[in-house]
């Protein structure tokens, strides 16, 4: 049950510090007028809606009372310690090393202030401690299970979405470019020689690759490169257009003639060409990876019903929580 105090106080303008709302579940907070002004601006919600943030900013409070409450606290150099460990796995994750000024331009365009990003880390970690410590054991013994039907339901929905674009299989035998105008040209008269070499059969593209290709990663493989697709921007960049046509154009299991690149010499052989298509449910997402469309899609059903059920369990606390607390909504 929802205690909320309506009171007027006739001496307080509505504006500035004066009390949009007051919260009291183990000691008093005031949320002002401007706390409200500056986070509604953060969502961008408009005067109607005003409300709607200040009761999410009730929300807030109790929670984190309800969570002092239960000793659940996070010290300032904890605070610290979320702020660095924050960088450092975004940093495994996304592959991308960031300067101290460019993590905290990034936590600035995230929340508004280092500070603030700062908060919101420690307000994460005390949510997530506080859920455990009180609903814990009803969330890990939560079991969900996703029925055909709603795989077939969802994947009706979204069929569009799993379109796999065309894409090859290949080796190849290559050589770098090395900048230098002579050295380039004798690789490039070299790769015609071998190309012309595989072509009338003095030569196999096997051997060829163990004899002259720089591709260490590949040479083992017997020149396998894996999988490149037509929509792959990145490399497309980076070898050319030219590369592209000539690669998607090779007829399976035949030898292509010296194909250069933005990155230098190739000599290319594509085992697997994929048509681009719809894919359907027991289709594997990716050429190289096992997982099928029903498997991703059971995967993300399931999360997505935890989830709820995570969410579930936090407006729960929440309204007990505001059920305990002394609320005074004074925003008129």
């Amino acid at each position: 049950m929802l205690v909320v105090f309506s009171l007027v106080f006739p001496l307080f303008a509505a504006v500035g510090t004066s009390p949009a709302a007051t919260v009291n579940l183990i000691r008093n907070e005031i949320i002002t007028y401007d706390m409200l002004d500056k986070e509604a601006k953060k969502f961008g919600a408009p005067d109607d809606k005003k409300l709607d943030v200040l009761n999410m900013m009730i929300n807030d409070r109790v929670f984190l009372q309800g969570a002092e409450r239960e000793g659940i606290t996070v010290s300032a150099q904890q605070r610290e310690e979320l702020y660095r460990n924050y960088k450092t796995n975004y940093e495994q994750n996304t592959k991308v090393t960031l300067t101290t000024e460019q993590y905290e331009q990034m936590a600035i365009r995230t929340m508004g202030s280092v500070d603030e990003f700062k908060d919101a880390l420690k307000n994460q970690y005390i949510l997530e401690n506080y859920i455990d410590k009180v609903k814990g054991d009803e969330l890990k013994n939560l079991k969900v299970s996703i029925s055909e039907d709603e795989i077939s339901s969802y994947y009706r929905r979204n069929r569009a979405n799993f379109y796999q674009d065309e894409n090859v299989k290949l080796a190849h035998i290559y050589i770098p470019k090395e900048g230098d105008e002579k050295t380039d040209s004798s690789n490039r008269t070299l790769m015609n020689k071998v190309a012309s070499d595989i072509a009338a059969g003095r030569i196999t593209f096997e051997k060829a690759v163990k004899q002259y290709s720089k591709d260490e990663d590949s040479v083992n493989l017997g020149g396998e490169i894996g999988w490149l697709t037509m929509a792959n921007e990145q490399a497309l960049k980076a070898l050319g257009a030219d590369f592209f046509d000539s690669v998607f154009a090779l007829e399976v299991g035949k030898v292509s003639p010296m194909i250069e690149s933005g990155l230098g010499f190739h000599i290319v052989r594509v085992s697997v060409h994929n048509d681009g298509r719809i894919l359907e449910l027991d289709d594997r997402l990716t050429p190289e990876e096992p997982e099928t469309v029903r498997d991703y899609i059971r995967s993300g059903l399931e999360s997505q019903k935890l989830q709820n059920a995570y969410n579930t369990a936090v407006n729960e606390l929440v309204e007990t929580l505001r059920g305990e607390a002394r609320v005074r909504i004074l925003y008129k």
